[in-house]
């Protein structure tokens, strides 16, 4: 993606809108994105912590923001527990998927894009 001059690009974490520090200690869901939105738990960190309560909260937060300012696009980093788009971290492994907020994007209806 390169943002023409009448573009206006506004970068966001969903991670850092659930409370998470940057840099945070490495996760991994421990299934899809769609079973953890429906059961609230599948997301650890490497210290063994629950933190699907923040992945969510930041998702959630994600689509409220998209939904204030309507983007063309949302362009989303690949791999992340987050916002994998295509790919993301199942159980500590690089696996076809989406992250949480990837996937409540998704759900909303937004264009998204990864790189």
């Amino acid at each position: 993606f390169e943002a023409g001059v009448d573009d206006t690009v506004i970068p966001f974490c969903p991670e850092q809108f659930g409370s998470m520090k940057t840099p945070r200690p490495k996760a991994t869901l421990l299934c899809s994105a769609c079973d953890i939105i429906k059961s609230r738990v599948g997301v650890i960190d490497e210290t063994g912590s629950d933190v699907t309560g923040l992945f969510t909260r930041g998702g959630q937060r994600s689509v409220a923001l998209a939904k204030s300012i309507n983007p063309d696009l949302i362009l989303l980093k690949e791999y992340s527990p987050s916002c994998g788009l295509n790919f993301t971290n199942i159980k500590w492994e690089r696996k076809r998927g989406m992250g949480i907020a990837a996937y409540l994007l998704n759900e909303s209806g937004f264009n998204l894009d990864s790189m």
